[in-house]
């Protein structure tokens, strides 16, 4: 799932990605759909929590959601 941070913010929150390779597998969705990922975080609350922080470019909003399903 994707999550708009802020209205003005370009980028989005992922949750619950687990596994190995996952980060992988959502850059990689990204690339194939022409998406820049210009930064990215990792974050984690405990131990069952965590997220990815992706930012991209305003214009590129509609491709990494259909990239990423949402």
């Amino acid at each position: 799932m994707i999550e708009r941070a802020f209205p003005v913010t370009p980028g989005g929150l992922l949750r619950n990605w687990d596994g190995l390779g996952a980060l992988a597998r959502i850059h990689e969705r990204l690339y194939r759909a022409r998406v820049n990922v210009y930064a990215a975080n990792g974050v984690t609350v405990g131990d069952d929590a965590y997220g990815y922080i992706v930012y991209i470019r305003h214009e590129d909003l509609v491709r990494a959601s259909a990239a990423l399903g949402v």
